[in-house]
């Protein structure tokens, strides 16, 4: 059985991350129409498409069979071999080799998140540095800023990033001093990362250091005093007189019937003692991310709300890899790595606030999707309560 192959261009040369065009032509020698199949094998036979894949080749019939290779960014430079199996029926008859030459790629890029940090204590900011490439880059971080009443501390100055990843590099701005009460106070600085693949990156960021004590601290503190003071008088000018006098003068069945009454007014202060935010609710945040991009989910809270969340569960159902991140509009609460859990509860005993206008905001960046998957499948469930702003 006479099938002849050749594979154009024999040769070709490409960056990492293209799709590389070949043809593959075809020839039936024989007297009688044949049914061909052609199959990529070798190294880049993940990456290779064609279209289509099976025909019927007449006698003496020639056909150009063009296909793809499209190669990723992180592979590595080299030369590689793309081999077409040709099969007439269950046979294979021929095979066609062509030499894909991957041309070496140093490439990074590098993002600051959040931009703007809001703090009491310390500013935390984190770079995230990926490479674009084929080839490791070295990266050296440089943290500066003209504000002498801050001082900025990287995780890490020098680091090395391989082709097709990305490392993340935490930075924490701590002020000089912290006050407790007065306006917020603006900090700005600058983030410089410079690559041995030549490449540099300004990143400009502002740590917003807020005072300690929040404005309506004093206002709710003061009301609780008075809501404290009232109850006492209550109780010693009221209701202390009136139970002495009812459990003297009571005859043991008045005596069971207060106890009864007394269980009910405890079961309902502790059921309100259980309540204290509001009404229950629930939210869920979700984001599918590509591999190598960051996405969002935001849920805004409605003005005159209150939302406090007590219980937090993030979700990783597929086994990404990457990062996950939840926000009060710009400030970073928790900030966890997907490879550390599929499903990671927190139950909160003071409640994460938000108020009315505010954004509850998910952000995850995809590393790697889990095994038989084509995006970072994570979700966020908050149960807490809302109530009305005062």
């Amino acid at each position: 059985m006479t099938i002849s192959t050749s594979l154009e261009p024999a040769i070709t040369t490409s960056m990492p991350g293209i799709a590389v065009p070949l043809a593959l032509r075809l020839h039936n020698a024989e007297l009688t129409a044949q049914v061909i199949t052609v199959n990529p094998t070798g190294p880049l036979a993940a990456y290779t498409a064609i279209e289509p894949s099976s025909f019927e080749l007449a006698p003496d019939e020639s056909v150009d069979v063009s296909y793809l290779v499209t190669l990723p960014l992180s592979l590595a430079p080299g030369r590689y071999t793309s081999v077409i199996s040709v099969l007439a029926g269950e046979v294979e008859v021929a095979t066609a080799e062509a030499a894909v030459e991957v041309a070496a790629v140093a490439a990074h890029a590098a993002l600051i998140g959040p931009a703007r940090s809001k703090s009491s204590s310390n500013g935390r900011h984190r770079i995230t540095i990926q490479n674009r490439g084929n080839l490791a880059v070295d990266v050296t971080v440089v943290a500066m800023t003209d504000d002498p009443t801050i001082e900025l501390q990287p995780e890490m100055s020098h680091l090395s990033v391989e082709a097709g990843t990305s490392t993340f590099v935490d930075i924490t701005a701590v002020p000089n001093e912290k006050f407790w009460n007065g306006p917020p106070v603006e900090h700005g600085f600058m983030i410089a990362t410079i690559g041995s693949d030549g490449q540099s990156f300004d990143l400009h960021g502002i740590f917003e250091q807020r005072p300690r004590l929040r404005p309506w601290w004093g206002p709710a503190l003061a009301g609780a005093a008075v809501a404290l003071l009232i109850g006492t008088i209550l109780w010693f000018a009221v209701l202390a007189p009136y139970v002495r006098s009812t459990a003297e003068d009571a005859n043991a069945e008045d005596r069971a019937a207060l106890d009864a009454k007394i269980a009910e007014l405890e079961a309902s202060a502790a059921e309100a003692e259980e309540l204290p935010l509001g009404e229950p609710a629930d939210l869920r945040l979700a984001v599918d991310a590509a591999e190598g991009e960051s996405s969002t989910d935001t849920f805004r809270v409605p003005a005159g709300t209150v939302w406090s969340a007590t219980d937090i569960i993030f979700q990783n159902p597929t086994g990404a890899a990457g990062q996950v991140t939840l926000m009060r509009d710009d400030d970073i609460l928790l900030d966890e790595e997907l490879a550390n859990f599929r499903d990671l509860d927190f139950h909160l005993v003071a409640p994460l606030v938000f108020e009315g206008g505010s954004n509850i905001t998910m952000s995850v960046t995809c590393d790697a999707p889990g095994p038989n998957q084509s995006l970072c499948a994570v979700g966020t469930t908050l149960a807490g309560f809302t109530d009305q702003a005062d």
